[in-house]
């Protein structure tokens, strides 16, 4: 639902992406340390 949300939303859309990759990362970057 959060996805198809910002996809109605282009003027933010590019910077959830953004910002939800670097979660991502940092999350799976985490999992690798414990």
């Amino acid at each position: 639902d959060a996805m198809l949300y910002k996809d109605r939303d282009p003027g933010n859309n590019r910077i959830w992406k953004l910002t939800w990759l670097s979660y991502r990362n940092e999350a799976s970057a985490k999992q690798k340390q414990n």
